[in-house]
């Protein structure tokens, strides 16, 4: 193990001290110059910076010139002045005086100058909130639901009063007023899970974000200036690890490339570069921050690595609280998950007392994973813990993924299916599947530690609080089913925050598989079906598309000869209030219109609707012009109705009429007039209310919906005897 392992106690990190402060921009562009000239020519490298110090200096062919920046500078008393400096000056005050440097390129106090009192605020905040979800998760564990729901509200709290600061700072109506910090906020935010994204796409899937040439050829020489040769050398020797070839580290550059672009003169330009690198370049460039090439060429190493790190103890410890005590919440919750067994449902401080064996074993599996990835360090250092972060983080929202399929401001939720079908042979929820799945999941959580690190150097963060900013392994999902529509998926949950649940627990998102138009028991019966759909997934079996069109085709002719019928079962609920309650001082222009409506042209055959206020149902009608209300009228077989409508129409200075809202006591009675019944657009409706439906068909690859729901499962099942 190298001094800085002995140091830190982690692997995957350095000691705070040892990560320095870089925006010297102009040196490191010289020295990446420099670097790339002596590699693609062969020429000496000192020759190449005193080459690149000439025709880039003061004079030179290639002069660099800071630009002009405009900033705006805070005086003593508030007050904001715009001055205007060079970009070099700038970044030079905020090292030399110690600035912190958000994303957004805004500048603060440091706090041993000035300390932010909602900084403290917010850190109280967090500091108590997880507590309160700790509490809220060993109250869940234990059965008692009305605590863990008490909890959970309290925890919801303090998430609002932090989050609400950012807000808060926007708006110029109070005293906390400060409209950059929402800006700074978020950016770190974003920057950290853009990382968060990138890191994992790289080391678990060895996608890098290549969109152009010039990318692959800096990251290619930022790799190899910010590495330690001498022990990838040596850890190079002692593993008997490959040093790829040239064509080898092609392979990998296009592996990335082809998502992107194609050019022949480009890409020969990257092979020079590449015919240049040396073995420990090569080595360097392919296996940094990358897991994934790593297994390509040392597959046996690899795996070794994952079964000595996967493999839960077989016999306990007599000192487990030596082991336990230590964990980060990231090893907790890696344990937690391959001690699924010993800890039944309960939690890791319960086990003590109530299965001392187990417990042993869980600490004699902490210990594991301590002496696997000591063994390892240098490995883990040499590769995974240089100074070299993700490429093109500034363009990651264009990345094309392989991987992470799912990510907000402040999470990535990615898979792991690809290493667990390489170890195993096949996909499946074995307990060396899901153990080989956790491991993956511990490293790439281990590696983004290091480099959130970096970034919070990078903003001048102090050095006792770099890993402040942390993205930590939240949740665990043995299925995760993605939709078509943002926001909607539903998933599997087997643990949360290290907390192993005996039960798995299902995770629907999205409004409109949680809380869609449709009654309750039709959500009842789509939130089954995407259970149906997981527990196929994860006992290896088939699912029927002649079934599925079965259930929902079964589904849509209820909806439909219910309508059909005129019941107002599967309708949207609506109320209609006394004219007092509208502001508007004419009744036409307000929803009270549609009492007067339903009295003066339906009433007389249909009855009287009560007084306002009372309830209503919601008929939308299949009318956005003139000529297709003028159809639907004509299409009325009552002729007095037609005629007390046009009258009607006349006094309420109306053209069309796009949605109705009816009495629904009389249409409980005497059920949806049939003359209404004609103007509904049946279709729309049908899948307004069985969307759920068609968004977990989406999930299984079948697509049918368009704009003009021209494509029913119903047309599959019952069109040709029933169209509608």
């Amino acid at each position: 193990m190298s001094d800085t392992q002995n140091q830190s106690g982690n692997p995957f990190l350095k000691t705070p001290d040892q990560y320095k402060r870089d925006l010297n921009i102009e040196l490191n562009y010289r020295d990446d110059m420099a670097l790339y000239l002596s590699k693609t020519t062969g020429w000496d490298l000192g020759e190449c910076d005193e080459y690149i110090k000439r025709v880039t200096g003061k004079g030179g062919k290639f002069e660099l010139k800071s630009p002009t920046t405009a900033c705006l500078t805070r005086a003593k008393n508030g007050d904001r002045e715009q001055t205007t400096t060079t970009l070099n000056e700038y970044l030079k005050d905020i090292v030399v005086n110690r600035r912190l440097f958000s994303p957004a390129m805004t500048v603060y106090l440091h706090p041993d100058e000035k300390v932010s009192v909602l900084s403290n605020y917010v850190h109280q905040n967090v500091a108590k909130r997880a507590l309160i979800k700790k509490e809220a998760i060993k109250a869940k564990m234990e059965g008692n639901f009305a605590l863990a729901d008490n909890k959970e509200n309290d925890q919801a709290s303090y998430k609002t009063s932090n989050n609400s600061l950012s807000g808060t700072q926007v708006s110029e109506y109070n005293v906390l007023c400060n409209k950059s910090a929402h800006s700074s906020l978020t950016s770190t935010c974003r920057t950290a899970t853009s990382y968060g994204n990138a890191n994992n796409e790289k080391f678990i899937g060895g996608n890098r974000h290549y969109w152009c040439g010039d990318v692959v050829k800096a990251n290619i020489v930022s790799i190899i200036r910010h590495v330690d040769r001498d022990l990838i050398a040596k850890v190079m020797d002692e593993f008997s690890l490959q040093y790829p070839t040239a064509d080898e580290v092609m392979d990998c550059i296009m592996y990335s490339v082809k998502l992107y672009w194609k050019g022949e003169v480009e890409l020969s330009i990257v092979r020079k570069l590449v015919d240049g690198l040396d073995p420990i370049d090569r080595a360097a460039f392919v296996y940094v921050g990358d897991m994934y090439h790593l297994r390509k060429h040392n597959d046996s190493f690899v795996r070794k690595f994952i079964y000595e790190l996967s493999t839960k103890a077989k016999e306990p410890i007599d000192n487990p609280d030596d082991y336990i005590e230590g964990m980060d919440n990231d090893t907790k919750a890696f344990v937690s998950l391959l001690c699924t067994t010993e800890l039944d449902g309960g939690q890791i401080g319960d086990l003590k007392e109530k299965d001392p064996r187990a417990y042993g074993i869980m600490g004699a599996t902490v210990k594991n994973t301590f002496d696997v990835l000591n063994r390892y360090a240098d490995v883990i250092h040499a590769f995974w813990v240089t100074d070299n972060v993700p490429a093109s983080v500034a363009h990651i929202r264009n990345s094309i993924r392989r991987l992470a399929i799912t990510s907000d401001t402040d999470s990535t939720i990615f898979t792991t299916q690809d290493w667990v079908d390489w170890y195993v042979g096949k996909i499946d929820f074995s307990e060396e599947a899901n153990a080989v799945s956790y491991t993956m999941v511990y490293l790439a959580t281990q590696a983004i530690v290091h480099v959130l690190a970096i970034q919070s150097t990078t903003m001048g963060v102090e050095a006792n609080k770099l890993n402040v900013l942390a993205m930590k392994n939240e949740y665990a999902f043995p299925v995760f089913v993605l939709t078509s529509m943002a926001k909607h998926y539903y998933s599997y949950m087997s643990a949360r925050e290290g907390n192993v649940f005996s039960e798995l627990e299902t995770e629907i998102k999205g409004v409109y598989l949680k809380d869609s138009n449709c009654p309750a028991v039709i959500m009842d019966k789509a939130q089954n079906l995407m259970r149906e759909v997981m527990d196929n997934i994860m006992a290896g079996d088939q699912m029927s598309i002649k079934k599925l069109y079965r259930i929902i085709g079964g589904i849509e002719k209820t909806i439909v000869d219910s309508i059909q019928s005129g019941s107002p079962e599967y309708l949207p609920s609506g109320s209609i209030k006394d004219r007092g309650s509208y502001s508007n001082e004419n009744p036409y222009s307000s929803p009270y219109n549609h009492y007067l409506m339903w009295q003066r042209v339906f009433s007389p055959t249909y009855g009287d609707s009560p007084a306002p206020p009372y309830p209503a149902v919601r008929v939308t009608l299949d009318i956005r012009n003139k000529t297709q209300m003028k159809q639907w009228v004509d299409s009325m077989e009552r002729p007095e109705i037609v005629e007390r409508m046009g009258i009607w129409m006349k006094e309420s200075n109306k053209d069309i009429i796009a949605t109705l809202m009816l009495p629904r006591e009389v249409i409980e009675q005497s059920g949806i007039p049939p003359d209404v019944i004609k103007g509904i657009n049946i279709r729309k409706l049908v899948y307004s209310i069985t969307r759920p439906f068609y968004l977990i068909l989406e999930s299984l690859g079948i697509y049918m919906k368009n704009d003009d729901n021209t494509r029913l499962v119903y047309d599959y099942v019952h069109g040709e005897d029933n169209p509608i």
